[in-house]
């Protein structure tokens, strides 16, 4: 590609994308810095193989070292448990529930993630259910487990998929299990 081609077929990418494209730039930068110029078909002493066996190694070690810090992170905080429950039917009723659940959950050392009784405070129900439920999965994603109440409606079964996509672990039951305790 000419730079000119590259310049337009990065100008239709997303965000995230020229980001990427930065990012890559960035690296090849420093490698050049740290090993010399790239110039793949001169011999000038570069050992691409032995290189990139090396940076490898090296991306391993960084990730394992992210993986041992999001791990020490979880063990430090309280497990949040997502509350996934009716609403709509009965607002007041719900909230009854929900508030005597979420009362256990903490009385279990546990920290409640409960969207409906916070977004009831200041979102409409009948008009911003999009935007809740797009709040709701945003919360969700930040939980250890997800605990259904009752049969799933539109709005759980939105949760519950997108709990499963991303791997937390769902329990169903009329009542919180105890003791809770720590996330491992």
């Amino acid at each position: 590609m000419t730079p000119e081609e590259i310049v337009s077929t990065m100008a239709n990418f997303y965000p995230d994308e020229k980001e990427i494209v930065a990012a890559i730039i960035q690296r090849i930068d420093r490698g050049r810095e740290q090993y010399g110029p790239w110039e793949i078909d001169q011999d000038r002493g570069r050992d691409y193989v032995q290189e990139a066996l090396e940076e490898n190694f090296d991306c391993m070690v960084y990730q394992a070292a992210q993986l041992v810090k999001i791990q020490n992170e979880r063990r430090r905080r309280m497990t949040r448990i997502y509350v996934c429950h009716p609403w709509r039917d009965d607002p007041a009723g719900n909230a009854r529930k929900l508030e005597e659940i979420c009362h256990v959950i903490v009385e279990n050392g546990a920290l409640p993630v409960c969207p409906p009784l916070f977004l009831s405070r200041f979102l409409c129900e009948e008009t911003e259910r999009a935007l809740a439920l797009k709040l709701c999965l945003e919360m969700l994603s930040d939980c250890d487990v997800v605990f259904q109440f009752d049969e799933p409606t539109e709005g759980m079964s939105a949760e519950l998929l997108h709990a499963e996509k991303l791997g937390i672990p769902v329990v169903s039951g009329e009542r919180p299990p105890e003791p809770i305790g720590a996330s491992e």
